[in-house]
């Protein structure tokens, strides 16, 4: 056979071009009629950790003795199929594959019942089954169940449909090419009506500013028993809440507690939820309170919750402002180090910054929730030095002085400054 090369100018006709790529499909292997896989049904049926299906399928090839790979995975027969003439059936143990061939070409039907193997998955209350089928276009599945509060999931299925009733489930759906098969159940337990049982711990910052007392409080619910659907905490009087936050907050209110009216009255704050919680759950209130002139004395006001068997968390006090901070008396508090004070946010986008970074703060550890705290609160007046430099010059027609002051403050920032002329 002779080559004759080409330039990159040369032009060959059409027709030429044409004849070359026929001849080169007629001698290409690709050009044989691959067998193809119109139609893969499964219908099959959980009971307890078991299940087993009949795969159905319609397949045509195009060859005499061509193999379809049927399933892959953890399976095996759970009946052995009739003989038949033209077919034959063989298991590859290497590859955990079944495999058909066909005798003769043409279009076939066969149906073959398989048991899988569960696993269980990451969560062990749910049961994992996974196998591969060829490439079909249309691959029904109808699944029934031997009880009715059965949870079952089929990733990558459409048209899923779910019917309990009369002590079993039928799930109906549809899958398109995709080779995986995955079915995923598990029972719907039924939760008791337990009675709740639940602790608490909080994290609270109270901050001391000019006219006002700022308190964050960030409880942390742990639900041992039960479900979880209102939350309460005692509110101290004077105290007016600003801000509710937290996760499926249905709606949240101020009630007067008439059972601590025998103290003074006080009220109580009630958080509703949409969604109860079953195990851990976190809300954060913040709430402010008004001073009056300084020097005065002060109570610190507290949110604490109500509800649980077991309450306890940590505080700190501080400010950033120009106030002389005294802690003057301190019940059910352990002072502890500004290390051991836990720095908690619900998320990133609203952290909780600890006052008195220039150690004017004071941080202690609380069991349960009625600790007392009185503040003593004073002004700081700042302290300064004055350097002057004065230089005046004289010109022919004017005095012109040049005035340099230099502070030095001290104890506190100043706002402002009069110079007299």
């Amino acid at each position: 056979m002779r080559y004759t090369h080409l330039g990159s100018n040369a032009r060959v006709p059409a027709l030429a071009i044409a004849l070359v790529w026929a001849c080169l499909a007629a001698d290409s292997p690709a050009s044989a009629q691959e067998p193809a896989v119109s139609e893969a049904c499964i219908v099959g049926q959980i009971k307890e950790a078991q299940f087993t299906f009949t795969a159905t399928y319609a397949i045509t090839t195009g060859l005499p003795n061509q193999s379809v790979t049927l399933i892959t995975g953890d399976v095996a027969l759970d009946q052995a199929p009739e003989p038949v003439a033209g077919r034959s059936l063989r298991y590859d143990p290497e590859t955990k594959s079944y495999i058909v061939t066909f005798a003769r070409p043409g279009e076939h039907e066969l149906s073959l019942r398989f048991a899988a193997r569960a696993n269980p998955g990451e969560d062990p209350a749910w049961r994992d089954v996974r196998f591969t089928l060829p490439s079909a276009q249309l691959r029904p599945i109808a699944i029934t169940a031997d009880r009715d509060d059965l949870e079952v999931e089929l990733p990558g299925a459409v048209r899923f449909e779910r019917k309990a009733g009369d002590g079993q489930t039928s799930i109906t759906a549809l899958q398109g090419a995709q080779r995986g098969f995955e079915l995923r159940w598990k029972p719907q337990v039924q939760e008791l009506d337990a009675k709740l049982v639940l602790s608490s711990r909080s994290n609270v910052i109270a901050d001391v500013r000019v006219g006002a007392l700022r308190v964050d409080t960030l409880t942390v619910f742990d639900v041992a028993q039960g479900r979880l659907g209102e939350l309460r905490f005692a509110v101290t009087p004077g105290l007016n809440i600003t801000q509710v936050r937290g996760a499926y907050i249905r709606d949240w209110h101020l009630d007067d507690a008439s059972e601590r009216a025998g103290e003074g009255g006080g009220r109580e704050l009630v958080v509703a939820l949409n969604r109860p919680q079953t195990q851990r759950y976190a809300l954060r209130v913040i709430g402010e309170m008004p001073l009056g002139a300084m020097p005065t004395a002060v109570d610190l006001p507290s949110v604490v919750p109500t509800i649980g068997l077991r309450a306890g968390g940590n505080l700190a006090i501080g400010t950033n402002s120009a106030i002389e901070l005294v802690v003057e008396r301190s019940i059910g508090l352990a002072q502890i180090d500004a290390a051991a004070m836990p720095r908690l946010a619900m998320d990133p986008q609203h952290p909780r910054n600890l006052p008195g970074a220039g150690g004017k703060a004071f941080f202690y550890s609380f069991a349960g929730g009625g600790y007392r705290v009185r503040l003593a609160l004073d002004n700081i007046v700042p302290a300064y030095d004055v350097v002057g430099r004065n230089v005046l010059r004289v010109t022919a027609e004017d005095l012109i002085l040049e005035s340099q002051i230099e502070l030095d403050v001290r104890d506190a920032p100043i706002r402002d400054v009069t110079v007299m002329v």
